[in-house]
């Protein structure tokens, strides 16, 4: 298998990740990629520092429930129309609200004026009739 040619800095990148990560021991890894110790002495002082400080932590099982419930729960409640309205904020359903009021209240509006101005026509036509036949 032909070898082919990694610069240092990925050599180096690739040996500490391994190295942080368990792998194998450092010599072994030195060898492996081919670094001279005294390129990476300080990063694996660190590497071996963060080991030792970071360590894995898992959530609560009541967080992990919670946040299932919150992502999967919505989206089977949302597939509705009822179901999206009762998802929405409080701002965006007063906002909605209050939206369709105001269409509410034009449809209204334009519905008096129309019948008012029906009713005036209307009234003109019989005043007409009524003076036409006397």
């Amino acid at each position: 298998m032909p070898q082919t040619f990694i610069p240092d800095d990925y050599r180096i990148a690739d040996l500490l990740n391994d190295y942080a990560s368990g792998v194998a021991p450092l010599d072994v890894l030195l060898a492996r990629y081919g670094v001279t110790a005294e390129r990476v002495r300080d990063l694996a002082v660190l590497a071996d520092q963060l080991r030792e400080v970071l360590v894995t932590v898992s959530p609560a099982a009541s967080f992990v429930d919670d946040l299932y419930r919150e992502l999967v729960g919505h989206k089977r409640a949302a597939r509705t129309l009822w179901g999206r309205v009762q998802n929405m904020p409080p701002r965006v359903k007063l906002a909605a609200g209050i939206g369709g009021l105001t269409l509410t209240a034009g449809v209204l509006l334009i519905t008096v004026r129309s019948l008012s101005h029906i009713l005036e026509t209307l009234a003109n036509r019989a005043e007409a009739a009524g003076e036409s036949a006397a």
